[in-house]
């Protein structure tokens, strides 16, 4: 392990998470995670969870191979 630490460490970087969040999109259907407004969160909460914040919602499972051919971004 230590033998490969300088590529391990040069690999951990923001670069490799956009990659594998782009590689579970394109190929496996999986949603980038996108971050909840907690003050909408709170607001709906206390007057009936009328207002539906990003925390809120449900999300059904999908199955492999239900969405079409993945679009590649970025490639010309």
């Amino acid at each position: 392990m230590k033998k490969y630490a300088g590529q391990v460490k040069e690999a951990a970087g923001e670069l490799w998470e956009e990659a594998l969040v782009g590689v579970g999109e394109m190929y496996f259907g999986i949603q980038r995670p996108r971050q909840g407004n907690p003050l909408l969160d709170m607001m709906g909460s206390m007057f009936g969870g009328g207002m539906g914040g990003a925390g809120g919602q449900k999300q059904g499972a999908k199955r492999i191979g239900q969405t079409g051919a993945p679009v590649a971004e970025g490639l010309d």
